[in-house]
């Protein structure tokens, strides 16, 4: 009895700390500046749409297993990394940017959930972000701890006066609940497109540009009572990593 509950005070010890560091690199907004590098030809705008179009797209936003009911509730913050090393900048220093965000989300009945999500505003980079989602838990397996579940999604950013970009799409879903973890994989599609300025000659001052891309995701999560921490890995042109910690009411 005394080794289970020993076991279950390092666990809970082990995850507020994750909580905690996680908390840590939210609040440690200090990156670099990051500007959107001119295009100066197609395939430079196409890598640009490419890296940050599919990048702002939307993650999971809270536990992927439904809220539940009218009564489900909660709130998190999340912290995403884009890769940016393709792009034609002279940051080369620059590896990743970062997006903090604050989100919430609710449960209906019939396990549906709608969750939205808004980014930390950075007066320095003059970057914001916004995300929604709404998802379905359309089948629970009875004789294992599974869940499908499907959603819908869609965001939009704008990088200062150069990039203002759109996304939507679609996700389905496993996910497999053991003890407090829970584990999740799945894949769908997303859809890019929107607007930059440009320094081709032939073709004017602002390119519009719509890109279509197949996504694959994993992640797990961890609870801990009310509170709970995620941690994901997407793959749409590139890899990009993410992690929220919240709170469940």
């Amino acid at each position: 009895m005394l080794s289970f509950l020993n076991d279950e005070q390092s666990e809970e010890n082990y995850l507020m700390k994750l909580i905690a560091s996680i908390v840590f690199l939210f609040s440690h907004y200090a990156s670099a500046r990051f500007d959107v590098p001119p295009a100066t030809s197609e395939k430079d705008q196409k890598t640009i749409f490419s890296v940050l179009g599919f990048g702002i797209a939307t993650r999971e936003l809270s536990d992927p297993v439904p809220l539940g009911g009218k009564q489900g509730f909660d709130l998190s913050l999340q912290t995403e990394w884009i890769p940016i090393s393709d792009l034609q900048s002279e940051q080369k220093a620059l590896q990743f940017f970062q997006i903090n965000s604050v989100s919430m989300g609710k449960g209906l009945p019939y396990k549906v959930d709608v969750l939205m999500s808004w980014s930390l505003f950075n007066a320095e980079d003059e970057f914001s972000r916004y995300a929604g989602q709404i998802r379905w838990g359309f089948y629970e397996f009875e004789n294992f701890p599974g869940i499908l579940s499907m959603s819908v999604s869609g965001s939009g950013a704008r990088f200062g006066e150069n990039l203002d970009v759109r996304t939507i799409g679609w996700n389905l879903l496993s996910i497999v609940q053991v003890h407090k973890t829970s584990l999740f994989f799945g894949g769908g599609q997303v859809r890019s497109f929107g607007q930059m300025q440009s320094n081709l000659s032939y073709t004017g001052t602002t390119q519009f540009s719509t890109l279509d891309s197949w996504r694959t995701l994993f992640g797990t999560n961890f609870r801990i009572g009310d509170f709970f921490v995620l941690l994901q890995v997407d793959r749409v042109s590139q890899f990009q990593y993410s992690t929220s910690v919240g709170y469940r009411f």
